[in-house]
């Protein structure tokens, strides 16, 4: 069940194709996302509940799924990381839609760039900054 409740009957096709590269997209990470140790980074049940993370690690620590989702954009949100856990420390990682690669150590404690106006980080996928964006990135082992 992937969470869907909508009428198909009612869809565009640029929708269903969305739709159809999410399902993809899971498939790909089955295993991960069945499989894989979780974390939640930031609870949406603390604080304003604005926004709430998570990720899940391979058991092997080579690969990685994160999520940030955000209801409602902030005016000047400033430059914003978010902190990751259960990486090795001394491996290298490639980060879908970061050009650069970054150590694990980099990541769990300087943290992830999040995409905002003002870190000019261009996600495919994440619009400017907008109410209930999210963002997912898989991470790999370089």
């Amino acid at each position: 069940m992937f969470g869907y409740e909508l009428d198909l009957t009612k869809m565009t096709e640029q929708e269903k194709q969305i739709v159809r590269a999410q399902i993809d997209f899971y498939k790909q990470n089955r295993k991960i996302i069945q499989n894989g140790i979780f974390y939640r980074l930031q609870n949406p049940f603390v604080g304003d509940g604005n926004e709430t993370s998570w990720m899940v690690v391979s058991q092997d620590q080579k690969q990685a799924i994160v999520g940030h989702y955000q209801v409602l954009s902030r005016p000047n949100p400033g430059f914003s990381r978010l902190l990751l856990k259960g990486l090795k420390s001394d491996t290298e990682y490639i980060v879908s839609g970061l050009s650069s690669t970054h150590y694990g150590d980099n990541l769990m404690y300087a943290g992830l760039p999040l995409k905002n106006e003002h870190t000019g980080i261009e996600i495919p996928g994440v619009e400017e900054s907008v109410e209930f964006s999210s963002q997912v990135f898989v991470i790999k082992e370089k």
